[in-house]
C-alpha cells in the first residue's frame, strides 16, 4: 500500500472533527521515555477534565483519540499527527475555546512546551507532511490513543 493510501485510510476512519496538532517541547534534547510520558500525561489531563475522573473506564469512543509521529528527535524533538476534537466538546465550547483549553493542559505538563491544532485544510497535504520523517502506520514510532488499550497505549517503543 503506497504512502498517501495509508495516510488517507486514517483520514477517513477518523471522521469530523480532524484537525491537525503539533506537541513542540522546546528543548533541544529529550529522551523518547520523557518525551511520551509527556503526551500520556497531557492524555490524561484532558480526558479527565472532559470526562471526570473515571475517564479511563469510558468507551474509547468517548476518549481523546490522537494519532502523533515524532520528528527532529535528536535535535528539536517535535511530534506531528491527527486528533480528532470530540463531536460534543466542539459543539458545546468550539473550536477557539477547546484550542485554548488544550494549550494551557500542554503548557502546565510542558511549561516550555507549545500546541498547535489547526483545521485540516488540505488533510493528505498535512498527513504526509506530519508522517515525512516516520510512517502514521509505523508500529514502532507512532502513539495512537485509540486503538490499544490504556497498557499498550503507553508503551511506545523506539527503533
Amino acid at each position: 500500500m503506497r504512502k498517501t493510501d495509508v495516510d488517507k485510510a486514517y483520514i477517513d476512519w477518523m471522521g469530523d472533527g480532524v484537525c491537525a496538532i503539533t506537541f513542540v517541547f522546546n528543548l533541544n534534547k529529550i529522551g523518547w521515555q520523557k518525551g511520551s510520558e509527556a503526551i500520556r500525561e497531557f492524555h490524561r489531563r484532558v480526558d479527565k477534565d472532559r470526562l471526570g475522573g473515571r475517564y479511563y473506564s469510558k468507551p474509547e469512543g468517548d476518549r481523546l483519540w490522537f494519532r502523533i509521529v515524532p520528528e527532529k528527535w535528536e535535535t528539536h524533538p517535535h511530534f506531528h499527527g491527527l486528533i480528532a476534537l470530540p463531536q460534543k466538546q466542539l459543539e458545546e465550547l468550539g473550536f477557539t475555546a477547546i484550542c485554548e483549553k488544550y494549550e494551557a493542559i500542554w503548557r502546565e505538563v510542558c511549561p516550555q512546551g507549545s500546541l498547535c491544532i489547526t483545521p485540516l485544510h488540505d488533510a493528505l497535504g498535512w498527513a504526509s507532511y506530519a508522517s515525512k520523517e516516520n510512517s502514521l502506520a509505523s508500529s514502532l514510532t507512532v502513539i495512537d490513543t485509540y486503538m490499544q488499550s490504556p497498557k499498550q497505549m503507553w508503551s511506545p517503543q523506539r527503533d
